[in-house]
């Protein structure tokens, strides 16, 4: 997942949670208006007060956020919430009536639980490990210190005897008290591991979308979907000899041509001259090996075979001769130079397997047959031809063909001689 990508993620999480602390919030100032908790009439106007303040603000960050200010508004966010719980601890210690003293204390003890699993609950919705947890302990925290505040005054006891928890305001049901503390220390770990579960999961998924992506770059989408699948998630582990179909296409007079032209438009000459060979690449369930200049190489056969290898690339060829036609037709009405290439194929044992070092590895095929693939299509110049087949390819092809065929040619550096077929498709 890029930045971009993560920035728009954040965003989201915060609207959010921005929303739904709003909705918390004014669900707070309806209930301390219709049924008030407060004692003091400082309570029953502070109260309602802060939850309102707090559920425009937060309604305010969730229509504002944008990538561009998302951090001042998380930090905005993050600030507004702490600072409403604190508030409402304050306003429940100067909610303390001395006269009510004896009927206040266990229901502070009580309330004062609420804010910090409210929002332990609601961080979560940040989508972030990090700020769920530090939210999650630092309530844990303020909550704890609320509690020994209250439990530290004098003449407070425990007791598990309801008659005498309900008579007595100075005590405070045990049962009760033990039961909230493991309730926020529960709520504390579920959420915990319910946002480290879930960016755990986003973090594969972003992995995921960005492997994907590389895949569909070199792979035909029919061989994309077998490697998602994980019908071959170890194929790159290990190094094996293959039959392979080789091809190899270059513009012809690319270097001369290219002289003259100005950069950006080299940069869009052969990115549309390899978007269109891909093309046919892809739809011919061949693999891209790599880019090289302005020559594409390709494998048939890779990271499995797919039945008759020589056909598809031979196939392959067909598609990109159509394709080079098309594009001839287009760049005349625009008045533009003619582009022609040259097609190399051939078929015989590959070494497939990772090449490279620690910083750099590229799955790759290798071997003579690939030396011999890219020789027979620098030798299309000098047969003047346009695609030039190894008779290993011709005598795989399930159709028979019209070509010049010549029985031993020499490929410089290599002792045996091959047969050639030159085509004009």
């Amino acid at each position: 997942m890029n930045n971009e990508q993560l920035i728009t993620r954040y965003v989201s999480g915060l609207k959010m949670v921005s929303w739904v602390y709003a909705l918390i919030q004014m669900m707070f100032v309806f209930s301390q208006l219709l049924i008030p908790t407060a004692s003091t009439d400082l309570g029953k106007f502070g109260f309602p007060t802060l939850f309102l303040a707090s559920s425009l603000l937060n309604g305010a960050i969730a229509l504002n956020t944008k990538a561009k200010n998302y951090r001042p508004l998380l930090l905005l966010s993050i600030a507004l919430i702490i600072f409403t719980n604190i508030g409402v601890g304050i306003l429940n210690n100067l909610d303390n009536d001395p006269s009510l003293v004896a009927s206040n204390i266990g229901r502070i003890v009580d309330y004062q639980f609420a804010p910090g699993i409210m929002f332990i609950t609601v961080s979560v919705l940040y989508l972030r490990l990090t700020i769920t947890a530090f939210l999650s302990a630092l309530f844990v925290v303020s909550t704890a210190i609320q509690q020994y505040m209250n439990l530290s005054l004098g003449d407070v006891y425990f007791s598990s005897d309801l008659s005498i928890v309900f008579s007595s305001g100075l005590a405070i049901n045990s049962q009760w008290f033990v039961l909230m503390c493991l309730f926020v220390l529960f709520t504390v770990i579920v959420v915990t591991v319910t946002s480290w579960q879930f960016d755990k999961l986003t973090n594969q998924a972003s992995n995921f979308e960005r492997a994907n992506q590389v895949l569909g770059r070199y792979f035909s989408p029919e061989v994309k979907e077998e490697i998602e699948n994980s019908r071959f998630s170890d194929i790159t582990a290990v190094e094996k000899s293959s039959l392979v179909a080789v091809l190899f296409t270059d513009i012809n007079g690319f270097t001369k041509m290219t002289e003259t032209m100005d950069p950006k438009d080299v940069v869009h000459l052969v990115s549309e001259y390899q978007s269109k060979m891909v093309a046919a690449i892809f739809s011919s369930g061949g693999t891209v090996d790599k880019f090289i200049g302005d020559a594409v190489m390709a494998t048939f056969g890779t990271p499995t075979s797919r039945g008759n290898d020589a056909q598809n690339a031979f196939e392959c060829a067909r598609k990109m001769q159509i394709s080079m036609s098309q594009w001839s037709k287009e760049r005349a009405e625009k008045k533009l130079p003619q582009i022609t290439h040259r097609i190399g194929i051939h078929f015989g044992p590959c070494i497939i397997g990772n090449v490279g070092g620690d910083q750099r590895v590229e799955f790759t095929v290798l071997g003579d047959t690939v030396n011999v693939a890219n020789r027979l299509c620098d030798a299309c110049k000098k047969f003047d031809s346009e695609v030039i087949i190894s008779d290993a390819v011709a005598k795989r092809l399930s159709e028979e063909i019209k070509s010049d065929f010549e029985a031993n040619f020499s490929i410089p550096g290599r002792t045996e001689k091959i047969g050639i077929h030159k085509l004009q498709l």
